[in-house]
């Protein structure tokens, strides 16, 4: 175990990088469609048909619950999204990325995603979609932080090295999650979502990914 813990430790890298960086650095494409932003689905309800998650005529497929749909471009400003029976209005940035929740307690939140600064590294965000608890990413039995505690309805982030880890959700020093072994790969971004149901915590690992026309 203390051999597990020197390796993740070493690592293990902090990252503060919350804007977009030049595009040497940046893991998603730094230049956007002019006057316009990037914006995802994800569906933390019930699965919803293709046709019935849209942003505007754009349609984002099938999503099942706990999917994330591709980031998409649309023009900055007031915009229709539908997932299912809800249409959400949802406020565009202009050059910023964007997730706005589809279904369950938090539906029609919308979250500024922060953005990676080294290429070669790992992106970690954590979604806390849940309604009280902080929510805490670690490994090592709880020992080794990889993202500290997130207050309900935020998100945090962390750039890593590679690595193939066992990771798991806590609430302080209790697990209430596990993820189970992760590999995590080189100039990737994974969107860590924790939510509620029924009480008991729930979460999805996704990759994250742009429409590839853009």
């Amino acid at each position: 175990m203390k051999h597990l813990r020197l390796l993740l430790s070493a690592v293990l890298c902090l990252g503060a990088g919350h804007a977009l960086a030049a595009p040497e650095g940046a893991l998603y494409k730094p230049v956007f469609p002019p006057g316009s932003g990037m914006a995802r689905v994800f569906n933390a309800g019930a699965p919803v048909a293709a046709g019935q998650a849209r942003f505007g005529d754009r349609a984002l497929g099938a999503l099942g619950s706990g999917e994330l749909s591709v980031y998409q471009p649309v023009v900055a400003g007031k915009r229709a999204v539908s997932c299912g029976r809800k249409t959400y209005t949802l406020a565009i940035r202009e050059s910023a990325f964007q997730t706005v929740v589809c279904g369950g307690r938090h539906e029609g939140l919308v979250v500024v995603d922060p953005t990676p600064v080294h290429i070669n590294k790992t992106f970690i965000i954590l979604y806390n979609l849940r309604d009280a608890a902080p929510a805490r990413l670690a490994a090592a039995g709880g020992k080794l932080t990889v993202i500290d505690a997130v207050a309900p309805q935020k998100t945090g982030s962390r750039e890593i090295n590679p690595v193939r880890v066992e990771l798991s959700i806590y609430e302080g020093a209790t697990p209430v999650f596990r993820l189970g072994e992760v590999p995590l790969a080189p100039e990737k971004i994974y969107s860590l979502f924790v939510v509620e149901e029924g009480g008991e915590t729930r979460a999805w690992l996704r990759e994250s990914q742009l429409n590839a026309e853009i």
